[in-house]
């Protein structure tokens, strides 16, 4: 089975670039039911409770092995080196990645992919290019006032999933 790495996290600088979890969660029993992947799920110590509650909500669905807050940035690579894709945030894990070449899918709003998107490609960027994206940026100290991330929320994961199975 292939492995695939999904972080659902953003990181506490803005949890605004958050794709939602319901989306997550259709995108992974999707890929699992057309590639029979195999999912890890990632993230930092911060981010444990809301990987844990993602992971209650699915747990009648599919098998998912939660690595959330257990893995060293060195272990992290290691997994990645195993990996054959790695879905994601806007997110650190999304630059370690594309450093070691491992493919991606990545999720864009409050910032702009052409600034901070990976390049080349193995990695698929989705962005909804809408009127008010990007909402956060350095000139506004990467705050928002923002309260409903349309420009992720508008990604739908049935896209996604057609554009992982035209690439691969």
């Amino acid at each position: 089975n292939k492995i695939v790495c999904v972080n659902i996290n953003a990181g506490k600088l803005c949890y605004l670039r958050r794709w939602p979890q319901e989306n997550y969660g259709e995108l992974i029993f999707g890929l699992r039911h057309q590639f029979g992947i195999k999912t890890v799920l990632i993230g930092g110590k911060e981010d444990i409770s809301y990987v844990d509650q993602f992971v209650k909500n699915l747990s009648n669905k599919i098998d998912i092995y939660n690595f959330c807050g257990k893995l060293s940035i060195k272990e992290l690579i290691g997994l990645f080196s195993r990996s054959h894709l790695l879905i994601t945030n806007d997110s650190g894990p999304l630059h370690i990645a594309s450093i070691i070449d491992l493919p991606t899918v990545s999720f864009f709003g409050p910032e702009t992919p052409r600034l901070y998107g990976p390049l080349g490609p193995r990695h698929q960027v989705f962005y909804e290019d809408i009127f008010c994206s990007p909402c956060i940026n350095i000139y506004n100290s990467k705050q928002s006032n923002c309260r409903d991330n349309i420009c992720l929320k508008s990604i739908k994961p049935q896209t996604v999933i057609q554009t992982i199975e035209a690439n691969n």
